[in-house]
């Protein structure tokens, strides 16, 4: 009797059968139906990641009910979604909850029983009972949180209670959802305060919203490990937070540092800050710095003196985007928060750059508006970034000023000899409103605004080098800001077509997705604004 043919395949090749269609996403469940040599292979990648939901938990009787046993040891990975039931969110301590709506299993000793787990994902508000049984299990090495962190509706606890654990990476990515729902920052700011003195040591990578980052304790910690970290959203001052404390104060404690990303919202009335203000006698470094993305830089911010010279990607932009300043319904968004746009000017901006030697960042973005140094800066960028492969700039026209300059931007950036791909926004006084669309007057505005775009493209791909394979130009519609590729089609050396690539999501690596507008509440009316014409 013959043998299968399977049978010849080794159990390396199949495994790299099945991770290749893991992650294409294309028939993996099927393909391990197969057979039990197949199926047996594929557990591991079938059920590293597995996705529970939170708000069944206090239904299950055991552990196993919730996740069957013999998955346990193949999840690398535990999700859980969703928000707990109502009597979950008792105000009071946890013995004071229903006992229908309290856990009738261990979910630290599941939790344990789980050999390879090393990430738990949860999203939603979780009890202070749950979140430290998550926390409890020594193995755990990641844990990321999407939205609050904890319950809104559960009273503050002792977060002293908080176990030591070895975590090495904790990334808290709060949705945008500003002033929109109570955040119950007192609690998590005392919480966050706990969680850094116990994984300070051993972290390497870090990421907070700037409205619960406990900045003070922080600064009187050291982080020996911490090769990554991201502090992202606005100070709420009323909280607590003490927006005054320079971050190098921060910063000093983290030699290791390998990525840099402070993204944080400006306060109306409140004055621009320096990372390393010029009166500081802080002595820091470091050495390993590979990416530093900075919103609001300050022009006169010493901090970039003290850059290395191996840096490869370097970004200097505004958050949100200065763009959404411009239109309602955005700006009575921003005004709501009470936000304001620092934007550098051009020369402001080549003054940041001219204090630090990079000569091998590959990767730049900038965010500016123009003054007299618009070329010089334009100038500058080849001579002092010759190894530059990736170059995204957001220019804007200064008030009374209806010309952009495209051939005269081209030819200064035109040395690039290593550039691939060129993304701008170049603020055309021919761009429509971003809810335009519902103008009568849409369509000729529209053709207006993408023959500025395509006349765009085709100046810069005909003025830069051999090495540039795409332009990208930013496009506003509505609450979306995409980027529309362009692909340079050449032959024998000479542009032959520049060619749009509407619906791209991709550019090699990179989105075509840039910032989203602010969200609103769906009952949010502005005023004055008629959204069916786009118009004030």
């Amino acid at each position: 009797m013959s043998r299968p043919l399977l049978s010849y395949v080794d159990d390396d090749v199949l495994i790299h059968i099945i991770q290749t269609l893991h992650a294409t996403g294309t028939g993996l469940k099927s393909f391990s139906m197969t057979c039990r040599r197949l199926r047996r292979l594929a557990m591991p990648v079938l059920f590293r990641s597995c996705h529970g939901i939170s708000s069944n938990l206090p239904r299950y009787d055991t552990a196993t009910a919730f996740i069957p046993a013999p998955l346990w040891s193949y999840i690398r990975e535990l999700n859980l979604r969703h928000s707990f039931g109502d009597g979950l969110f008792h105000q009071g301590p946890y013995s004071t909850v229903p006992t229908e709506y309290r856990l009738k299993f261990s979910l630290e000793d599941m939790l344990r029983e789980m050999p390879n787990l090393h990430t738990i994902v949860t999203a939603g508000d979780f009890p202070w009972m749950v979140l430290r049984q998550v926390l409890s299990v020594s193995r755990l090495r990641t844990f990321r949180v999407h939205g609050p962190l904890l319950s809104r509706r559960e009273a503050a606890q002792d977060y002293r209670e908080l176990p030591s654990c070895s975590l090495e990476a904790w990334e808290h990515i709060r949705h945008d959802r500003y002033r929109l729902h109570p955040r119950m920052l007192p609690a998590e700011i005392r919480f966050c305060e706990i969680l850094v003195s116990r994984i300070h040591s051993t972290a390497k990578t870090f990421t907070m919203p700037t409205e619960i980052a406990p900045l003070m304790v922080m600064s009187t910690l050291h982080w020996p490990e911490l090769q990554e970290l991201q502090l992202v959203g606005a100070p709420d001052v009323e909280a607590g937070v003490d927006s005054n404390l320079p971050l190098i104060d921060v910063l000093a404690h983290m030699p290791r540092l390998r990525r840099l990303v402070l993204k944080q919202a400006h306060y109306d009335g409140t004055a621009h800050r320096p990372i390393w203000p010029g009166t500081s006698t802080r002595s820091a470094s470091w050495p390993e710095l590979e990416t530093l993305i900075l919103a609001h830089p300050h022009p006169d911010d010493i901090f970039f003196e003290h850059l290395p010279g191996g840096l490869k990607h370097l970004s200097l932009e505004c958050w949100p985007r200065h763009y959404l300043f411009f239109h309602t319904p955005d700006t009575s968004r921003m005004d709501q928060l009470g936000w304001t746009s620092p934007i550098l000017a051009s020369s402001e901006i080549l003054r940041v750059l001219s204090r630090s030697a990079l000569p091998e960042i590959t990767r730049l973005e900038l965010e500016l508006i123009e003054d007299d140094k618009d070329e010089d800066l334009f100038h500058f960028i080849p001579r002092a970034f010759p190894q530059l492969e990736y170059l995204k700039v957001h220019r804007y026209r200064r008030a009374g000023n209806r010309v952009v300059p495209v051939q005269n931007l081209a030819s200064a950036v035109a040395p690039l000899q290593y550039l691939r791909t060129l993304w701008l926004y170049l603020d055309f006084a021919t761009t429509p409103h971003p809810w335009a669309m519902f103008n009568a007057m849409w369509d000729d505005e529209y053709a207006q605004y993408m023959a500025s775009l395509n006349d765009a493209a085709s100046t810069f791909a005909r003025t830069l080098g051999p090495s540039l394979e795409f332009i990208c130009m930013l496009r506003r519609n509505q609450c979306r800001n995409v980027w529309l590729p362009y692909r340079i089609v050449r032959e024998d050396g000479v542009v032959r077509e520049v060619v749009p690539l509407y619906g791209a999501e991709q550019v090699g690596e990179y989105s075509t997705e840039d910032e989203r507008a602010p969200p609103y509440r769906h009952t949010y009316r502005h005023e004055g604004f008629d959204y069916k014409t786009g118009r004030n």
